[in-house]
Parts: structure tokens; sequence; C-alpha cells
């Protein structure tokens, strides 16, 4: 899956991005082909990356063609027992920073999902999920964070006859501790 982002402000100094997608499969549990910590039966079977190098659209990439350092990390059980959380973050060094403009659709970064180990690990291989691009932020050592939670366009897709449109499917909205508690009233 390749994601992307359309600018919602200009940034004068584009420093770095964050990314959060979630995969929600059917059941109350993480069948075992999504079980990808370490340890576990698919261990780094999903990642996310931001290397321009990877970027297999016809989008000109965020990072302006330019070094980038990333780290990532895959969440199990975030919003529910049958969840999986892909979290990234890239940044460019410090001094390189670049000029975004607004409009122009930029590539973000792509995850994939792996087949390693899809013979031991058979219970939920073939299990519909979903999977959401919920979240960008676009920082700025000198200028307010951009955050960007409203796709333009297609941000979800089914896995094996999951849900493709999922309008509000994961829940991504911070609240606070009264707006959660007056849910459940």
């Amino acid at each position: 899956m390749n994601a992307s982002v359309f600018p919602a402000v200009p940034m004068a100094t584009f420093a770095s991005a964050s990314a959060i997608i979630d995969v929600s499969t059917t059941g109350g549990t993480l069948p075992a082909w999504w079980q990808t910590a370490a340890g576990q039966c698919r261990q780094n079977q999903i990642t996310i990356s931001f290397d321009p190098s990877v970027n297999a659209t016809t989008c000109p990439d965020i990072w302006g063609f330019g070094t980038i350092v990333q780290v990532s990390a895959i969440q199990q059980g975030v919003n529910g027992p049958n969840r999986v959380r892909v979290n990234g973050l890239a940044a460019i060094p410090a001094g390189s920073e670049i000029p975004l403009a607004t409009g122009d659709e930029l590539w973000l970064c792509m995850v994939q999902i792996f087949r390693a180990n899809t013979l031991a690990c058979v219970t939920g291989c073939s299990s519909p999920a979903t999977i959401v691009f919920n979240e960008t932020k676009l920082l700025s050592p000198t200028e307010p964070q951009s955050v960007i939670t409203n796709p333009a366009g297609n941000y979800c897709i089914g896995w094996n006859g999951g849900v493709a449109t999922c309008p509000g499917a994961t829940p991504t909205e911070n609240r606070t501790w009264g707006a959660v508690k007056n849910l459940y009233r």
C-alpha cells in the first residue's frame, strides 16, 4: 500500500512526517497470521518505509529526493484485540528542510505485508481484514504541525474480502476523558 498526502497548508521548512495505518481483522482476537511482533509466528512481516527508492507511484515524494532517517513500530491491540497499528516516522536531517506547497499530491510511505511463514501460521491468513490510512502529521522546526485525518481519496483497503469502504471504521479522534465517559452513559 502506497500512502500519499496533499499538504493542507504550505510549509517553508518541512522536516518530518508521521503516518498511522490500522489493520482490523474479523473476529474477537488477532489471528496468528497477523501476529508479527518479535517472537511471534510471523515476526517482522509488516513493514513501513518512507524511503523514496521504494516509491512505486508517479507521485513525487515528499522528501525532495533527499536523505531521510526513519523509525517504525508495529503495535497489536490498539483500539481492540483484533487490531494492528503500523506507526512510522521519517525526518530530513537538520539544516536540510524543504518547502512544501499545497495542492500537490506527494508520496509519503509504503506499507508492505509479506507472505513469509504463511504455512507455519496459516490460522487467519485468509481472514478478512480492513487496512486504513488514518493519519499523517507534517512537522516543521519553525511552523505549526499539520495534521491530516480526513482523506481526499482512497484511504481504505479490503484484504481477503475485508471492507474496502470504511468511513469512521477506525477511531482516530482525540477525546477528553469526560467525552469518553459520556459515550457509555
